[in-house]
């Protein structure tokens, strides 16, 4: 009788233990699930948003939602003096900034930091 309460006992030690390791591993991946959705896509969808601010100057940004719905700039952002000349355009991949070139009204670089 010993002997079969012995094995139960160390069936449900197994049991117990097999459990709790399945839980630590589900958790993991649940976490190696999270940690990819903030991952940099190979080939986001690119989007483009023109507007318009006070002034008459025109904007117009490159931008990608990413897997929690927010956007993430990506390519680049514009804005124009109302004579239509490029006053910034800023440059970013992945939501990191890449440099900007601003320039006067006829057209002349003012300053480059992408260099």
């Amino acid at each position: 009788m010993k002997k079969i309460l012995l094995k139960i006992a160390a069936i449900l030690f197994m049991a117990a233990i097999l459990s709790s390791c399945g839980s630590n591993s589900s958790s993991s991946s649940s976490e190696g699930k999270s940690s990819s959705s903030d991952e940099k896509p190979l080939h986001p969808i690119v989007k483009t948003d023109y507007g318009e601010l006070p002034g008459g100057y025109k904007t117009m940004d490159e931008y990608y939602i990413d897997n929690n719905g927010n956007k993430v700039w990506h390519g680049r952002r514009l804005t124009q003096y109302p004579s239509g000349m490029t006053k910034m355009e800023a440059f970013y991949e992945y939501g990191v900034s890449k440099g900007y070139v601003k320039y006067d009204e006829a057209g002349n670089v003012i300053e480059d930091t992408r260099k």
